[in-house]
């Protein structure tokens, strides 16, 4: 009887150690949500083999009055060689989108990819 009454108190404690925080009093804080700006979707103004390619695309960008694009070095494997693409990072496919139809009306080739 007395081992029975030990575990049924052990366990009453238990209970209440794991559920104590609910039943307690709890102050609450409230912070302002982080804003996440998730890039997925890209404007591709080209996919080059030589720096000085993606480079001579940068500059007949400039020359236009397009700002925002950058020149990403591509990971390579021994068997392929390193590539540059010249791309601009949007967080929606309608910024993207109208960023593309910008572009295109310059006479650059751009195409809009989901990353």
């Amino acid at each position: 009887m007395r081992r029975f009454l030990m575990m049924l108190g052990g366990g009453l404690v238990a209970t209440s150690l794991a559920a104590g925080p609910a039943w307690a009093t709890t102050t609450t804080t409230t912070t302002k949500a982080a804003t996440r700006h998730v890039v997925q979707w890209r404007d591709v103004a080209g996919v080059f083999r030589t720096k000085a390619a993606a480079d001579k695309r940068m500059s007949a960008l400039d020359a236009k009055g397009v700002t925002g694009f950058t020149v990403l070095t591509l990971p390579h494997r021994k068997a392929a060689a390193r590539r540059f693409e010249v791309e601009q990072t949007f967080p929606t496919h309608a910024a993207a989108k109208a960023e593309a139809a910008k572009v295109r009306a310059d006479g650059i080739t751009v195409r809009v990819v989901a990353v």
